[in-house]
C-alpha cells in the first residue's frame, strides 16, 4: 500500500526521539535522531520454544537522521503519523561531597570517641 492511499487512521504511528548518553560512559551524547514505529500488536511467547514472537514486522525497522527536521519530513512524505519525544532539561542540584565527606568524618569520630 502506498502513502497516497493511507488513511491517516489506518497509516502507522512512528516515534522520533534521541537516546540518552550512556550514564557509563563519558562520552558525549549521540547526535542522531531515532524515527521507531509504534507497536501494532502485543508480543506473545511461543508455547512450545518459549520464544517471544510478533506479527509487527515494523518494530525491526529503527532509522537514524541528523536531526528532527529531517526526521518529520520523511515521515509525513510517507503519510506516516508522528509522535515527536523532545529532550527534557533536566536541572540538578550540586552536590556539596565535601560536606557530606566532612560530615561522616565527624560521626566516625564521636562514635570511636564515646
Amino acid at each position: 500500500m502506498t502513502a497516497c492511499c493511507m488513511s491517516r487512521a489506518s497509516a502507522p504511528t512512528v516515534r522520533i526521539w534521541r537516546p540518552a548518553r550512556p550514564v557509563t560512559r563519558s562520552a558525549p551524547r549521540s547526535r542522531d535522531w531515532i524515527l521507531e514505529f509504534e507497536p501494532e500488536s502485543a508480543p506473545w511467547i511461543d508455547p512450545l520454544t518459549g520464544w517471544t514472537g510478533s506479527a509487527d514486522t515494523r518494530a525491526q525497522i529503527s532509522l537514524r537522521f541528523p536531526n528532527p527536521a529531517s526526521a518529520v519530513e520523511f515521515a509525513r512524505r510517507n503519510g506516516w503519523n508522528v509522535e515527536l519525544i523532545l529532550d527534557r532539561d533536566v536541572a540538578r542540584e550540586p552536590v556539596d561531597t565535601g560536606a557530606a565527606w566532612a560530615a561522616n568524618i565527624m560521626k566516625e569520630e564521636r562514635r570511636h570517641a564515646a
